[in-house]
C-alpha cells in the first residue's frame, strides 16, 4: 500500500510538518511530502519511511559497476 494514499485527494500533507521534517532530515520537499502522506501525517512514521527509501536507494547504487 506504499504510495497508494499519495493519490487520494482526502489525505494531504500538513505544510508545517513538511517544513519540520525537511529541516530535521535534509530530504527534498516532495520526498518529505510523500512520506507524510504515506504515513498519514505521522512524523515518526514519515522519518521511518524516508530512512527505508534512502536505504533502498543506497543498495541500488552499491550494485553499480564503475567502468571507464
Amino acid at each position: 500500500m506504499v504510495g497508494a494514499l499519495r493519490y487520494c485527494s482526502a489525505v494531504k500533507a500538513d505544510l508545517n510538518l513538511v517544513k519540520e521534517l525537511r529541516a530535521t532530515t535534509s530530504f527534498g520537499i516532495m520526498d518529505c511530502r510523500n512520506a507524510l502522506v504515506d504515513s498519514g501525517n505521522d512524523l515518526k512514521g514519515a522519518r521511518r519511511l524516508l530512512r527505508d527509501w534512502a536505504r533502498t536507494k543506497a543498495v541500488k547504487k552499491l550494485d553499480r559497476v564503475a567502468t571507464e
